[in-house]
């Protein structure tokens, strides 16, 4: 800080704002009641007044004017009527500029229960299907359904998870082909 010589680290590294946790279709009715949960993974309170969520199926939801999200915290975005598909779904968070802030990957949730996509942990890398928690940090992975990794070339030969799968997580395909002639 030029004022008193001090560094403050807010200045040089910004907050990490996250698309957390998607619910597109939860138990009983879809219509208004689906939402996305952002976190705030910074060290810092960041205004995502104005920011917009944009989904695959062309909605566009618009944050409130000075929302804040506090550091470490959760914002639940709701919006009217049907906004996010349950089937090749991805959500564009997007800042007041229209720079995109982040993006889920595609994402698929044609059961009507109470779980949803999550990143795990808050703000990580890996998505799992888990007991959805709206404004809370993401239950303990054990407690997931399915997961969803980004695969290297190499592991071209794993199975994602599926439904019908147990027990739940990664198959390595290789395991069930026999040797070809």
């Amino acid at each position: 800080d030029s004022d008193d010589d001090e560094f403050d680290p807010n200045d040089w590294w910004p907050a990490w704002v996250f698309i957390n946790e998607v619910e597109a279709n939860p138990m009983d009715y879809d219509e208004d009641n689906e939402w996305v949960e952002l976190y705030n993974d910074g060290e810092s309170d960041v205004n995502v007044g104005n920011w917009t969520l944009t989904t695959a199926g062309g909605s566009v939801v618009s944050i409130e004017p000075g929302t804040i999200i506090t550091a470490g915290g959760f914002l639940v975005v709701t919006a009217e009527g049907y906004w996010l598909r349950n089937t090749d779904e991805t959500v564009i968070l997007m800042d007041e500029e229209g720079d995109e802030v982040d993006r889920t990957p595609v994402l698929d949730d044609e059961y009507d229960d109470d779980y949803s996509w999550s990143r795990y942990p808050d703000g990580g890398d890996e998505w799992v299907y888990i007991e959805a928690s709206p404004g809370l940090p993401v239950p303990p992975i054990e407690l997931s359904l399915g997961t969803i990794s980004d695969l290297f070339e190499e592991d071209e030969m794993w199975l994602q998870w599926s439904a019908g799968c147990y027990p739940y997580g990664l198959w390595d395909v290789s395991d069930f082909l026999g040797s070809r002639p």
